[in-house]
């Protein structure tokens, strides 16, 4: 189960931006500061003897009996999600964003620009159509595994961010991502929802 504490708050209705909108939001007033989970209200205890780790704005998260993350997927029919595993084989979610011959599948809105009507993706889709074509790029040229983790690392967090109710930092500090799963992640977004043959992505990673 995760758990975000927010010692700033008691009994408030602060809300980080990564969370609004989350299903089955819960929020508990404690001594320590407001608890918020996605889940049953009535395992919603303020946990004793486990290990805080700060966030932006002064949030907190920990985990007791493991990792609910199916509980934080966000309620979007704008974009279509691939079924893709971690190293434990669990099963997370991928956003596609591009087809398999590489055009973008996402549904954009139409804008005008000097007189003429053109496809104008919003910022959110911009940012994935970015990291979804980047990664594409660097897996057809068999290059992927000499990119910088750090660059790999912000590809699938912007990924993953449109699909779960969850912010970069949240990633980190639950230490999310694995070999496995960032490269189902850039696979199944980039066009490739099977792994392709003879490309060395996980190895690379």
């Amino acid at each position: 189960m995760l758990i975000f504490r927010d010692p700033l708050s008691h009994g408030g209705t602060r809300l980080p931006t990564w969370l609004e909108g989350c299903p089955e939001l819960q929020r508990m007033q404690t001594d320590n500061g407001d608890l918020l989970t996605a889940g049953d209200p009535l395992f919603l205890v303020d946990p004793v003897g486990v290990k805080w780790k700060d966030l932006d704005d002064g949030y907190q998260v920990t985990t007791t009996n493991g990792i609910d993350h199916d509980r934080y997927l966000r309620r979007r029919m704008d974009i279509e999600r691939i079924r893709v595993k971690n190293a434990k084989g669990v099963d997370w979610f991928a956003p596609r964003i591009l087809a398999e011959g590489g055009g973008d599948v996402l549904s954009l809105p139409w804008g005008k620009k000097d007189g003429v009507r053109v496809r104008s993706p919003t910022d959110e889709q911009a940012r994935l159509l970015i990291a979804a074509g980047s990664a594409r790029t660097e897996i057809l040229s068999g290059k992927l595994g000499e990119v910088p983790i750090d660059i790999i690392a912000e590809w699938t967090h912007i990924l993953l961010e449109s699909v779960y109710h969850f912010s970069s930092d949240v990633i980190d500090a639950l230490e999310l991502l694995d070999d496995t799963l960032i490269g189902g992640v850039l696979l199944a977004s980039s066009g490739f929802p099977k792994p392709l043959p003879e490309t060395a992505v996980y190895a690379a990673l």
